[in-house]
């Protein structure tokens, strides 16, 4: 009634006959057929067949935690309700494909290149899980601890920051667990069962192919074997469950001799001296395991572990109250990073810039510390100036072969006897006048000395004083630091694992 009315149609009674009446009618029901048409036809497009389809729209949970629900929205908020179900997504929004059955596509993978889906983990360990010991993934370390990873049915993408790891160590019949299963089934079948439909995808970008983990009948896709360090990965699976991740932790050997470091150097909450001050604890570990990684993958030939690199005697330009030109290191704040270095299975170098304080003092200061089988010792002589009678700075300090064997001599009554074990030596150099009187350096059997190469600059210049100091006959491990900021530019780790003698410790500034 109220249409007819915005028409102006007269709806008294008409003096005339009401011929027209019928034609009218029947005009205005096909106009409401049309008019409705384009929503219906928009929502059969709109709708996917979630039996049909394996790859609906999903988008990663930026939080870090793992979770098996999943979002459907473009733009993902940390603390908004998520549905426990896909909701139909449009095609012509996700940009997305309909494959009925990836395993059995044997057309080239191409197909995919436009799909968009992030990570779906799982966000709260069941009590079973808690119960056990068990935790989830974190999708910021996936790879690099032992954890649960939840699968959800369809894709899952995954970013790997592990080391490099075949995938049929990852994904096995002994590493599956299903929460839920059939009674009159066995456990084992539905193991083997889930293995053969899940499949593993990896898409090269630099030459768009696609290549893939257990597909069939896929001829045109090179076979995926390995997972690689920070690599994305889509996981398809036709049914809930989850994997036990097992990684071998990263274990500190007493002799380093056949193993190669890779260190944060600065001080403690302090970002003006390197990049260990720049992050907190939690955020200094992430980025330590990062680049433990990074090396890992590359360095075939040593195992690759992380070190904090603690300044704990700062030089300055004031004699400050005992005359030493130093400010040391609070020893709670001190501790909270050794443990911190232990907890998380990292060496710990303690580095004095000397001063015009006694070498044997400081170490004395730090005893306590230095017993403990994770920590080392590095000494800076650029600031050891009180021979030459200048403030640390003004000039390039130096010691000499008697402070050096000294030091070893210290160090050597914390031999730990039974194990090989050897406690670390470095020295910082970056000219032949930092380090008098090299011919005369001792060898102690259980100290190891290793001299940094710590200048910075160019490639060229920094590779020839690595070769003229860190290479040297005194030098036992070979060293070098690189600065973020003052390298032109920054040696990377392909660049150092190629030189003739690639260097074992390797220190970020």
């Amino acid at each position: 009634m109220l249409i007819f009315n915005k028409w102006n149609i007269n709806l008294k009674k008409p003096n005339k006959p009401l011929w027209y009446i019928l034609p009218l009618s029947l005009l205005l029901f096909f106009i409401l057929i049309i008019l409705t048409q384009p929503s219906i036809i928009f929502k059969q497009n709109t709708t996917i067949n979630h039996e049909t389809t394996k790859l609906p729209a999903i988008k990663i949970k930026n939080s870090g935690e793992l979770a098996n629900k999943i979002s459907v929205k473009k733009e993902y908020e940390s603390k908004q309700t998520i549905s426990p179900k896909a909701k139909p997504i449009s095609n012509q929004e996700n940009n997305l494909p309909a494959i009925k059955n990836i395993q059995e596509n044997t057309k080239p993978i191409s197909k995919l290149e436009s799909v968009e889906k992030k990570i779906n983990l799982q966000n709260n360990a069941s009590k079973k899980d808690q119960e056990s010991g068990k935790k989830d993934c974190d999708v910021k370390t996936l790879g690099t601890i032992s954890c649960i990873i939840s699968i959800i049915t369809g894709p899952n993408e995954l970013t790997w920051l592990g080391k490099q790891t075949n995938i049929d160590t990852i994904i096995n019949t002994e590493n599956i667990y299903i929460k839920n299963f059939e009674k009159n089934s066995s456990i084992e079948d539905i193991k083997k069962a889930i293995i053969q439909e899940t499949t593993l995808w990896y898409k090269n970008n630099k030459t768009n192919i696609w290549s893939s983990w257990n597909t069939h009948n896929t001829k045109n896709n090179p076979l995926l074997k390995n997972i690689q360090y920070k690599k994305n990965y889509i996981l398809v699976a036709k049914r809930n469950f989850q994997i036990e991740l097992i990684i071998d932790p990263i274990t500190i050997p007493p002799n380093l001799s056949n193993t190669r470091i890779v260190s944060y150097y600065g001080y403690p909450e302090e970002p003006r001296l390197g990049i260990l001050g720049k992050y907190d604890e939690d955020k200094l570990v992430h980025e330590m395991n990062k680049l433990v990684n990074q090396w890992q993958l590359l360095s075939v030939d040593l195992k690759v572990v992380g070190a904090f690199h603690i300044i704990v005697a700062v030089a300055q330009d004031q004699p400050m109250e005992d005359g030493t030109y130093l400010d040391r290191i609070p020893r709670d704040l001190l501790s909270k990073y050794v443990e911190l270095a232990k907890k998380n299975n990292f060496l710990v170098y303690l580095d004095i810039q000397i001063g015009w304080a006694n070498i044997l003092s400081e170490m004395n200061i730090i005893k306590d510390f230095l017993k403990m089988e994770h920590v080392h010792l590095a000494l800076d002589p650029e600031y050891a100036t009180q021979q030459q009678q200048t403030v640390p700075g003004k000039v390039i300090g130096f010691i000499d072969e008697n402070h050096i064997n000294s030091t070893q001599e210290f160090l050597n009554q914390f031999n730990i006897f039974g194990i090989d074990y050897k406690k670390t030596l470095m020295i910082h150099q970056f000219n032949r006048f930092m380090i008098q009187n090299s011919s005369k350096i001792k060898n102690y059997e259980n100290i190891e000395l290793a001299i940094d190469m710590d200048g910075f600059g160019g490639k060229e210049g920094k590779i020839n004083n690595y070769e003229l100091f860190s290479l040297s006959d005194y030098s036992e491990i070979p060293t070098i630091k690189l600065f973020y900021e003052w390298d032109e530019p920054l040696l990377s780790i392909e660049e150092l694992l190629n030189l003739p003698i690639a260097p074992k410790i390797i220190i970020y500034q």
